[in-house]
């Protein structure tokens, strides 16, 4: 199992009533004066609909448009989402979710140079909460309404099988080799968050699959308290959330593209992209610093190197 974070339209029934009339001798119902009873039809009430919630529209704005509490740091000038007053940090990888790095398809299985190795994409991230997943920040940017966070959504919003046969690196497992170190590298560290929901797809979900996700109260040992759904938020306060993703089972090798179901208030779920596409697949063979301590891996590295190397497992 992987482990990866308008309009109302208004419908108006019309009911046709058959006036049941009297036409000629053979139809008329004749009382005791001989005069003609006329039937008054039923009319069926009119079903009372209540009209679908419609989505906050979602634009993006810079991050010099945004003032008050809610303004970045200085010199952040990364972009943000808008949902109404919200003001929603793109989504990224949480700390811990420490993402592998593909290694091309077809690299001879000898010493590769860290720095001719792609970054993109992520790679087998941890997508699991608690550390893992994605993390975003969500302020209420109005200085006089409040406005309440109801739930989270997630979405497949895109998926590009992958067939290939995956060689990467795991620099928290195996870390990158030089002369001049030996082995070098490694995962570690904490990682909070105020708010984590988490949500689970079935087994070959495909793009457009939405699926509630619902808040998890994780039990850490720390001194930040976990917000609860619903949650209302004042003027110029807000939360940073957690999302971790699961799958029921293996999922089916690609590139997924994920959104965030945000529900504000009344209003059905504004969809923001979250972070980076990632490639989850299963490995093929891994890559790591400790292998090339292996004299044949060792022997191909030039003995006054200084750069990093990663070479492949056994």
């Amino acid at each position: 199992m992987y482990s990866f974070r308008s309009r109302h339209a208004w419908i108006v029934p019309l009911l046709l009533a058959g006036l049941l009339t009297g036409c000629g001798a053979s139809s008329a119902q004749t009382g005791t004066s001989g005069s003609t009873l006329h039937v008054t039809p039923t009319v069926t009430p009119s079903p009372t609909v209540t009209p679908t919630p419609a989505p906050i529209a979602v634009r993006t704005i810079a991050a010099a448009q945004i003032s008050g509490p809610c303004k970045p740091r200085p010199g952040d000038t990364t972009p943000r989402y808008q949902i109404g007053d919200l003001v929603v940090d793109i989504p990224a990888f949480a700390t811990l979710a420490n993402p592998s790095v593909q290694i091309p398809d077809g690299t001879p299985a000898r010493p590769l140079l860290l720095r001719d190795i792609p970054r993109e994409p992520p790679t087998n991230p941890q997508l699991g909460e608690g550390g893992g997943g994605y993390v975003t920040s969500i302020c209420n940017a109005s200085p006089t309404h409040t406005h309440v966070l109801q739930s989270f959504d997630l979405r497949i919003a895109a998926f590009t099988p992958y067939t290939g046969q995956l060689y990467a690196w795991d620099p928290c497992s195996g870390g990158a080799y030089t002369r001049a170190m030996g082995v070098v590298g490694g995962c570690g560290g904490a990682f909070r968050t105020d708010l984590y929901v988490h949500a689970t797809f079935p087994s070959g979900a495909a793009a457009g699959a939405t699926v509630a996700a619902p808040q998890i109260v994780l039990p850490l040992d720390n001194s930040l308290p976990q917000s609860r759904l619903p949650l209302t938020l004042s003027p110029g306060t807000g939360t940073t959330p957690n999302v971790g993703i699961s799958f029921d089972a293996t999922a089916p090798p690609g590139v997924y593209t994920f959104a965030l179901g945000v529900a504000v208030d009344d209003a059905a779920p504004s969809f923001v992209a979250l972070g980076k596409p990632v490639l989850l697949a299963p490995v093929v063979r891994s890559w790591s610093g400790k292998a090339c301590t292996a004299p044949a891996m060792l022997a191909q590295i030039p003995a006054t190197s200084t750069d990093a190397y990663v070479c492949p497992e056994a």
